[in-house]
């Protein structure tokens, strides 16, 4: 009793701190491109404008980025009413989605053991990757939310049969699919086939499948689509054009083309890149398949929570990072389960296989540096540093294992360095994801010249694209998605740095009062990402005065 105490105290406690850091300094980055930037540019609008249900006319590419359901929009508007439109109120959403999540998978594993609860509480709570999206006004962290509370729901009816935890579950549905359509089904994909694979268990009638799963869709797409309902009405073609976008095009030609070199495995690549532990999933896995009375109805969900989404974006290649967030509430309780199997040393060959693969991960994670070059051309040198790593923390970890107190070192390494990890992601963001800079402190001075135009040049990639910068729309209050919906007395002009004398001529003249905003080109070299200004040697060409340089921008005018 004493000791269960104890754990729980523990647990509470790292929940609090857990919570407290992911908050802390929530505001302090500005708005970040992709995709919080299209969010809060519709969050303004609402504010702005008063367009609750549908901002389709003040958002960047209109359908574009208007075509996500509204429900976080809606949170993040009312924050901002009650705490001023800022970053921090913008993303109070989001990290009060992370620490219900934390709460929630938490919950899931105390039916495991509580030593499982205090353990979920660690992987959850100091998971840079998840603290890192609890930090940005995206939809992900609520859908992925959601998604854990449908789950919890039906749990709770396998537990009482009670119809209400289904119908409760159902409206969890709902709310996922209000905050995105096709994502926030996932859960309930595997929840049907959950209930199917009971049915043909003979565990329930085909009337108990049928009544239930009935309920739970009733209240879920009725709720959930109701909103998607109203636009496709209001607008001639908005579902075909969502059809399109979404489902065909992601499928045939995926969201980001050859930049990741991963492909299928992307996603397999992120779980162990970004969440070593997750390689502990193998031990669950093999006694899922090997031993009979381990594979009980409560794993088979788990094991469908976590395969289905995994599958359906692995084989869709979107190779969007966000989208990872969807496999994690089952990933997290299968891992706290395959600690528990690995700790007790259930069976040596689960366990030998678990060091193993946490040895690799371990290492895998650590050399993410070297990740691109490795699949472009594989260094002999850097693949046997790789396995010799690999193999001495795994040798080292099942050697440790067998010592006594071997759970608390373990534990108590494991949270100190989720900690450190997680407070390098709130102090310096998530490694290997490029962050923007600049724009709320160049929008200030440009205010101060009340210039007449504003001409942003981009790189010519960019501009052959027709890619619009989100963190640019949202400070500078949509000057570039259309000026004159958004009520802007200054005129705007776009064109790229290497084309940029055809936008300027004519712009420029004695009393012209134009500005020029340059947006500098990242590359990539050994050293990372950095960023190159291609209009520096032109504005020198045409006696251009540098006003200032903020982050990932420069401005110019021209010289009085």
């Amino acid at each position: 009793m004493l000791a269960h105490k104890v754990k729980l105290r523990t647990a509470l406690g790292l929940v609090a701190l857990a919570a407290a850091l992911s908050l802390w300094n929530l505001g302090d980055m500005e708005i970040q491109p992709y995709d919080e930037g299209y969010y809060a540019l519709r969050v303004k609008a609402i504010l702005q404008f008063d367009c609750w249900l549908d901002q389709t006319d003040y958002a960047i590419g209109g359908f574009y980025s208007a075509s996500h359901p509204p429900l976080q929009l809606w949170l993040m508007a009312i924050s901002a009413k009650l705490f001023g439109l800022s970053e921090f109120s913008l993303r109070l959403p989001s990290w009060c989605a992370f620490v219900g999540l934390l709460m929630t998978v938490c919950s899931l594993a105390y039916r495991i053991s509580d030593r499982a609860a205090l353990f979920a509480v660690i992987v959850v709570g100091f998971s840079p990757m998840l603290v890192w999206f609890a930090r940005l006004g995206q939809f992900d962290m609520l859908v992925t939310l959601f998604s854990a509370w449908q789950l919890l729901f039906y749990m709770r009816f396998l537990e009482s049969s009670r119809l209400r935890d289904m119908a409760i579950g159902g409206i969890m549905l709902g709310l996922a699919l209000l905050t995105k359509v096709l994502v926030g089904g996932f859960a309930a994909a595997a929840i049907a086939l959950h209930s199917l694979y009971r049915w043909a268990a003979k565990d329930i009638t085909f009337r108990q499948f049928l009544a239930s799963n009935a309920l739970f869709a009733g209240f879920g797409l009725g709720i959930g689509l109701s909103w998607f309902a109203g636009i496709c009405a209001a607008h001639d073609g908005f579902l075909e054009r969502y059809v399109d976008f979404y489902i065909a095009n992601r499928v045939q030609e995926n969201q980001t083309g050859a930049t990741y070199r991963t492909g299928v495995f992307y996603y397999l690549n992120v779980l162990i890149a970004r969440i070593p532990l997750s390689a502990l999933s193998l031990t669950w896995i093999f006694m899922f398949f090997t031993t009979s009375n381990f594979r009980n109805s409560t794993r088979v969900l788990w094991l469908l929570s976590f395969a289905l989404p995994f599958s359906i974006l692995s084989i869709a290649q979107t190779k969007l990072l966000w989208y990872g967030l969807l496999c994690l509430p089952a990933t997290f309780l299968i891992i706290v389960e395959s600690l528990e199997v690995a700790l007790k040393n259930i069976s040596k060959q689960a366990t030998q296989l678990a060091w193993l693969a946490v040895g690799l991960a371990l290492v895998w994670s650590a050399t993410q540096a070297w990740h691109r070059g490795l699949l472009v051309s594989p260094e002999g040198w850097k693949v046997a540093v790789i396995i010799a790593a690999s193999a001495s923390t795994a040798a080292i970890l099942y050697w440790m294992s067998k010592r006594s107190y071997f759970d608390v070192i373990f534990l108590t390494a494991v949270a100190l360095g989720g900690a450190a990890l997680s407070l390098n992601t709130v102090l310096n963001g998530l490694p290997f994801v490029q962050t923007y800079s600049g724009a709320k402190d160049l929008n200030g001075v440009v205010k101060s010249l009340a210039p007449k135009t504003i001409v942003h040049l981009v790189s010519e990639k960019r501009f052959a694209e027709k890619s619009f910068n989100p963190q640019f729309s949202y400070y500078f209050n949509g000057i570039d998605v259309d000026s004159a919906k958004w009520q802007s007395a200054v005129s705007y002009k776009y064109g790229a740095v290497t084309t940029a004398l055809s936008e300027l001529t004519g712009a420029l003249t004695e009393k012209s009062r134009t500005v020029i905003v340059v947006e500098k080109t990242a590359t990539l070299s050994e050293a990372g990402i950095e960023l190159v200004n291609e209009f520096a040697a032109t504005s020198t060409a045409m006696g251009l005065e540098k006003v200032c340089e903020h982050g990932n921008y420069v401005l110019y005018r021209q010289r009085e």
